[in-house]
């Protein structure tokens, strides 16, 4: 979602040049255009969750919450790295890279118990693990940590806050940067 916010706004520009268009539609776009995906790809687990005898708990239902942060801060992010983008194109190379890196830091091929007690708060201040963390967790049956939720939460507060004084400020000048 992210790599995909970086062109949001120079994909559309003929749109945004011609017509007189909402930004926030062209990012909730991206948003439904990757629900849509996972949506297909959930058919895959729901096929692994019957081949391997996974029971349907209620923790399971935690994943409707925490698809709904994920796709909130969806729209923050997407829309700020898409202004930001527009004005240095090559923030989406910086991007690429940055997430790059933050696949391998992240507990996601890994579980955070193989660090031990001594980098265990590496992982628990990685907003990216708990990103993963919110959706990974309903999935395997567990709820997410209240930790994880405040976080989640937190992260979502402040980067509101931090988009829409900035988008508030340069969204005029989204057409002249195009």
């Amino acid at each position: 979602m992210i790599s995909e916010g970086c062109v949001v706004f120079t994909s559309s520009e003929n749109l945004i040049k011609s017509l007189r268009v909402n930004y926030t539609a062209l990012t909730c776009a991206v948003i439904w255009r990757n629900l849509i995906v996972l949506a297909h790809n959930f058919i895959i687990f729901i096929a692994v969750m019957i081949y391997a005898n996974l029971p349907v708990t209620w923790n399971s239902l935690l994943i409707i919450p925490g698809l709904f942060l994920v796709s909130i801060n969806g729209v923050w992010i997407i829309t700020l790295v898409g202004l930001l983008s527009s004005r240095y194109r090559d923030i989406q190379q910086v991007t690429a890279s940055i997430l790059q890196v933050a696949m391998f830091v992240t507990p996601i091929f890994w579980s955070p118990q193989q660090l031990g007690a001594r980098l265990a708060k590496f992982v628990d201040f990685n907003v990216l693990y708990h990103f993963v963390d919110v959706l990974r967790a309903p999935l395997l049956g567990r709820a997410p940590s209240l930790w994880t939720y405040a976080m989640v939460l937190a992260c979502t507060v402040m980067g509101w806050a931090l988009t829409v004084i900035i988008y508030s400020r340069f969204r005029r000048r989204l057409a002249y940067w195009l």
